[in-house]
């Protein structure tokens, strides 16, 4: 499933701290290590958990997805793991919480009335609505589709759907005269036509109306134009819509719906996740997570510092690095980008002694400097501004280390 980008990932931290955290900060709480835990307080189908994982990893944190979007979570099953600096943790938190029990919410209620119909052995569709919060659809349709919905419409823009709405607009005369016009000027679009009764619905069917969409029928008013529109020989697709709900799908299905039009998602209660923060010491998520999944997080370092990783001996194969605008870390799980900021082309790597029983390697790309922060580094999160001119020098936090000097592109 795509995920939902980074810009608009950003926003949303913009939008919840736009000056930063004044509590965190005046606490002075930045630079010391935690751990969090997002833990399912019931069950749920979860959703957008992996763009909750990409927050933290956004202010400067490393995240473990534990279940996926699209699975199904037992109550006090532990969902996502992150571990860094506490301004970083705490400036997410909140905001990946309420993504996931929002998003989580609508795919829950969708995968109920998806397994009711599945149950009930009808294979129709659930086709969500674009009734959601404004400017929530990517978060929303995120939630369709984990819980083995679909979208109905993603927009106005993609599909031909004629409302009363527009039809009032339109003499009554014309309004015929004006389908077969619509279907004439978009020949590759299926023209849909909501329609509020029973002869309204067959007018539009003999106009050629390609699906019906049924507002506020009742499963035996369906039933009854499905019957009128057989003895026609007409075959329109007929969608319920307005007042669809889990406590009447299996009827609208039997009654002979080809799909189910329904907002009752997004209405649903959201799901409740219980966060789980603590202190931590430096690197334990690391050295207990990511390297047994094989998924290294980025983290950008200011100031020309390394570009460091530690990982037990053996565990995965050597990192490898373009020097194009991103960094990309190769593993076991395929290619990631370690972060969107850009990277300079000259790249020095330097080993390094063991450092607490693992493999340390250090990577110096220009001046901006991006690590495979399993090791719990701290500074600066990606959201802050930083220096371009600091770059002198790349140095390596494991014991015994000497500096190593870096080339600026």
């Amino acid at each position: 499933m795509e995920r939902i980008d980074d810009d608009e990932l950003r926003r949303w931290l913009r939008e919840d701290a736009p000056h930063g955290d004044l509590t965190t900060r005046t606490l002075r709480l930045g630079s010391q290590p935690g751990r969090l835990q997002f833990q399912a307080r019931g069950a749920m189908r979860v959703a957008v958990i992996e763009e909750a994982a990409r927050l933290f990893e956004l202010c400067g944190c490393e995240a473990v997805v534990v279940v996926p979007s699209g699975s199904d979570a037992a109550p006090g099953e532990t969902l996502l793991k992150a571990e860094g600096p506490a301004d970083g943790l705490l400036l997410a938190w909140k905001v990946a919480q309420t993504a996931v029990e929002a998003a989580s919410g609508i795919a829950s209620e969708a995968a109920r009335i998806v397994a009711l119909l599945r149950t009930a052995e009808f294979s129709q569709p659930l086709a969500c609505t674009r009734k959601n919060w404004p400017g929530g659809r990517a978060l929303a349709a995120r939630g369709v589709w984990a819980g083995g919905a679909v979208m109905h419409r993603l927009g106005l823009s993609e599909t031909l759907l004629v409302f009363p709405e527009h039809r009032a607009f339109l003499a009554p005369a014309d309004v015929m005269a004006s389908m077969t016009a619509l279907r004439a000027a978009q020949p590759e679009k299926k023209l849909v036509v909501e329609v509020g009764s029973e002869d309204e619905a067959m007018g539009f069917a003999r106009a050629g109306a390609e699906v019906l969409q049924l507002e506020r029928f009742s499963p035996a008013a369906l039933a009854a134009l499905r019957r009128r529109l057989d003895a026609e020989g007409l075959r329109p697709l007929l969608a319920p819509a307005g007042g669809v709900t889990a406590a009447n799908a299996v009827d609208y299905a039997r009654a002979g719906a080809n799909f189910l039009v329904s907002s009752a998602p997004y209405f649903a209660p959201p799901a409740d996740v219980k966060v789980v923060i603590a202190t931590a010491s430096v690197g334990t998520l690391a050295k207990r997570d990511l390297a047994d999944r094989g998924t290294y997080c980025g983290r950008l370092i200011p100031g020309g510092k390394s570009n460091c990783s530690f990982r037990p001996a053996g565990d995965i194969q050597p990192m490898s690095f373009t020097t194009g605008k991103r960094s990309l870390r190769r593993s076991a799980m395929g290619t990631k980008y370690l972060s969107p900021h850009p990277v300079r082309r000259t790249v020095q790597r330097c080993a390094q002694q063991a450092h607490v029983g693992a493999t340390h390697q250090c990577l110096n790309v220009g001046r901006y400097a991006h690590a495979i922060h399993v090791g719990g580094l701290h500074g600066p999160s990606p959201l802050e501004s930083r220096s371009r001119n600091q770059h002198d020098q790349a140095i390596c936090p494991s014991q015994g280390t000497q500096p190593a000097k870096a080339y600026p592109a």
